[in-house]
């Protein structure tokens, strides 16, 4: 079976405990680095900055004013405290697989064992979009038999390797007094019959 990829992913952020932290669904580009590099990578390009991600690897600053001194200045703004470290975390992305027969396969990458850098790139721009924010994950081994991640990919029940058959039914409607609803329960009839005792009805 041969795939092609279809759709940048979707990229699930949990901690390292299972807990979600967040859903990336606005990615514009993704790449998976495996090879002639000292660590596995995983660059993402984000087309919206997600403030749920920015919470989990930088420390958000609170409000420590007592009550009288916020009284006439309610806070309207987050601040976030930025300093170059990483967060353990674990990562499910997600995408899909077209076949040569045009199914496409949902495929999940399974990473469990991850760190994103908190040193992520801004862009800022002034052609009337959003400016896109760059993010990286470190991947690490899971198990002593130094394994990064797991693919999983969706089985279809025909693909290349195997015939499609398709069945041509004909249904012929003789009794022209039949209902709506006895020509229907008589089509589902046929439908669920072998194909050689479908002819007419």
């Amino acid at each position: 079976m041969k795939l092609g990829n279809r759709n940048v992913i979707g990229l699930h952020v949990f901690d390292e405990l299972g807990n979600k932290v967040t859903y990336l669904d606005s990615l514009k580009e993704s790449k998976l680095v495996t090879s002639d590099e000292e660590q596995t990578l995983l660059y993402v390009k984000d087309a919206l900055l997600d403030t749920q991600l920015l919470k989990f690897i930088t420390n958000e600053e609170e409000d420590i004013s007592s009550d009288y001194e916020s009284f006439f200045h309610k806070k309207t703004y987050r601040t976030f405290s930025f300093k170059k470290t990483t967060r353990k975390c674990k990562l499910i992305a997600e995408t899909d697989y077209r076949n040569s027969l045009g199914q496409d396969h949902n495929t999940y990458f399974e990473i469990p064992n991850a760190q994103i850098v908190s040193s992520i790139d801004f862009y800022t721009s002034s052609s009337g979009y959003p400016s896109d924010t760059d993010i990286m994950f470190i991947i690490e081994p899971f198990n002593e038999d130094n394994e990064l991640f797991k693919i999983h990919i969706e089985e279809k029940e025909n693909y290349d390797s195997e015939p499609v058959t398709i069945h041509k039914v004909e249904i012929t409607c003789k009794d022209t007094h039949t209902s709506g609803k006895e020509l229907m329960e008589k089509i589902v009839k046929a439908l669920h019959s072998k194909p050689r005792n479908v002819r007419s009805i």
